[in-house]
């Protein structure tokens, strides 16, 4: 879900056509705004394991049982923009708990997916090089796997992802090495996002709406600036943060209506966007038949990758 600078919203699901309906809030008068739907298909019936997006394109990482405890894995790169599908090729190993992510490199505007499959094994695969898509083997002086339930965060050509409750992975694309940060953080930190280019980590106390933003300011010297506030809402089943600096989330999908929401840290104001015509679709208590992914900083690309 996508809102961009023209008032418009990008929301990517199975659905029919539907519109948003912004809603006074006492603290913010908002708007009326229109969206669209992209039908995707491709993931249909299988369960998605990660996702991202990435200077205008997804990754879409799908895994599916067949039975007889075997397991079939498909990755896909996606561009809304064009309708573009590429599947990637197979790694050939037998792991089926590996983790793979999306990275870019602005300098030489390349796309690059690093697959983890051990401890001690690291893969890299080029896109857009008009030649055939290979994996090969990096190498890795410090043996990590990310957590289970990790989100990747691309940004100036930097692919962050947890390595443990209190380590940072920094993936360099363009140069294709590794280094890392201790996080000094001793409270549990819900998500990695991108604040204003900068890594941020935002923490949300449970049941009370008190948060916490750590930004990194300096990568070399490791220091961060600490921000506090208060969050209008802990229902959010997904938490990011806009290219403005706005805490973005999405109502968990047992209530309704759907909504989502913007909240302004510097002036303390929310922005709510209800969403209507969807649902029947995510609305709903787990498990579901459909499932919704979240791209609030998500931008159009419409270039081709070969």
């Amino acid at each position: 879900m996508n809102r961009q600078k023209n008032n418009s919203t990008r929301c990517y699901t199975q659905s029919s056509p539907s519109t948003y309906v912004r809603e006074t809030l006492p603290i913010d008068i908002v708007n009326v705004i229109a969206t669209d739907y992209h039908q995707t298909g491709f993931y249909e019936n299988w369960c998605m394991q990660s996702f991202q997006s990435v200077h205008g394109f997804i990754y879409l990482n799908n895994r599916r049982r067949k039975g007889k405890g075997k397991i079939d894995r498909v990755s896909v790169i996606w561009n809304p923009s064009t309708g573009q599908q590429i599947p990637l090729p197979k790694l050939g190993v037998r792991n089926c708990h590996s983790k793979s992510f999306l990275g870019y490199d602005p300098i030489e505007k390349q796309f690059k997916v690093l697959c983890i499959t051990s401890f001690k094994e690291h893969h890299v695969l080029r896109l857009g090089t008009g030649g055939e898509h290979l994996w090969r083997k990096i190498e890795c002086s410090f043996p990590h796997y990310p957590l289970k339930r990790t989100y990747a965060i691309c940004t100036n050509g930097v692919l962050y992802y947890k390595n443990s409750k209190n380590t940072i992975v920094c993936f360099d694309v363009r140069y294709e090495t590794f280094s890392f940060i201790e996080i000094k953080i001793y409270v549990n930190v819900l998500c990695l996002i991108n604040y204003k280019g900068k890594l941020g980590l935002l923490v949300v106390f449970p049941n009370t709406g008190l948060a916490q933003l750590w930004v990194l300011d300096d990568t070399k010297k490791v220091e961060w600036s600490k921000h506090r506030f208060v969050f209008p809402d802990t229902t959010f089943e997904a938490i990011r943060l806009t290219d403005r600096g706005e805490i973005f989330g999405a109502s968990n999908r047992s209530t309704a209506p759907f909504y989502v929401s913007y909240y302004n840290m510097e002036k303390e104001s929310v922005e709510r966007v209800k969403i209507k015509g969807i649902e029947d679709k995510v609305s709903m208590h787990y498990p579901g038949p459909y499932e919704f992914f979240i791209f609030p900083n998500h931008v159009e690309n419409v270039m081709f990758l070969k």
